[in-house]
């Protein structure tokens, strides 16, 4: 089953998932990693969620100005499997500091119809916000290969190690390689590539880096001739010697990331804009083929079952991947 590695900002470590063997929510803060400089990567942004009793953390990209896309986890309460109403979720941008953040509320919710909260298979959500008008920048969707060894960047406000509760007020980032296929399948059965709906990372080529619980939903990225494209979302992990144990950075372990590229249909399905909105001029052929564009920009509903069967060693990328402790960020000012 998944793990997932959300800390709640209020009651501590989110439950550890249900369903798979092994996979831990990527509700996970960046370890082996350093902090991003003031005045980049604004288009990285900071949620809180909060539920009737908890408050989780996750992060997100703005892919328009007033358009965010994260994990389907984070917008989804993982007791009810009901998505968060705009009322219970707030975006923060425009700093890499969380002390530094200007926030604003969301406006609407779409969690992709074909979710599945038991094996967070298309784990991809938008959030709908008033347009933003300063201090922020988008970031344009990969489109090209992404062949194993491909060097990729990850970030988010979560945790720096599993055995710290504390969260960093900075943004961290770190460097990622996509893995082989045939180790990536000892966790996801079904995985082939990452250039189907999840790009899988493997620990063993970046001993000591990841991501850790906290930066569920937010970006990882890719630079192509020093142009800075989107190419996944943070959603599950699992340590393939512990898969019951949320844990980061550990020389097993296994990172999945959302493929967003592979999503253009449901995002521009919601938005109602062209593919090339989210596109960069030259940032290659799309190599999307996901069929699900029939979301209509409502809320829809996030308990589509049955996708693909579960594979044993994955564990759940449930909202708790972006949870942190509520002491943390108020120590960081939040």
């Amino acid at each position: 089953m998944r793990i997932t590695a959300a800390l709640a900002l209020m009651g501590g470590l989110a439950g550890l998932a249900h369903g798979r063997v092994g996979l831990m929510s990527l509700n996970k803060r960046i370890v082996g990693g350093t902090a991003v400089a003031e005045g980049q990567n604004q288009y990285a942004v900071h949620l809180t969620i909060k539920s009737a009793t908890t408050e989780y953390l996750c992060g997100g990209t703005l892919l328009d100005n007033n358009l965010v896309v994260t994990a389907a986890h984070c917008m989804v309460d993982a007791d009810t499997n009901a998505i968060y109403e705009p009322s219970q979720v707030t975006v923060c941008y425009g700093s890499v500091s969380v002390a530094k953040m200007a926030c604003t509320g969301a406006r609407n919710i779409t969690v992709n119809s074909q979710y599945n909260p038991e094996t967070y298979i298309n784990d991809i959500a938008l959030i709908q916000i008033t347009a933003l008008t300063k201090n922020y920048a988008t970031l344009p969707i990969y489109t090209g290969s992404l062949p194993e060894d491909t060097v990729l960047t990850t970030m988010g406000w979560g945790r720096t190690s599993d055995t710290s509760l504390t969260l960093p007020d900075n943004l961290q980032s770190v460097d990622i390689e996509v893995g082989d296929a045939g180790t990536c399948k000892k966790a996801d059965g079904s995985y082939s590539s990452a250039n189907g709906p999840e790009i899988c990372s493997v620990n063993a080529l970046t001993p000591g880096k990841d991501s850790c619980s906290g930066d569920s939903g937010s970006p990882t990225v890719i630079s192509v001739d020093g142009v800075v494209y989107l190419a996944g979302l943070t959603s599950t992990g699992v340590d393939l010697q512990h898969p019951e144990e949320a844990t980061c950075a550990t020389a097993d372990g296994i990172a999945f990331y959302t493929h967003v590229n592979y999503y253009i249909a449901f995002i521009t399905g919601v938005t109602g804009q062209p593919a090339s909105r989210y596109y960069a001029k030259g940032s290659g052929t799309s190599s999307g083929s996901e069929d699900d564009g029939d979301d209509d920009g409502s809320k829809s509903s996030a308990a589509s079952p049955g996708l693909r069967a579960p594979s044993v060693g994955r564990l759940a990328a449930t909202t708790g991947l972006a949870a942190v402790a509520v002491a943390a960020a108020a120590a960081a000012g939040f």
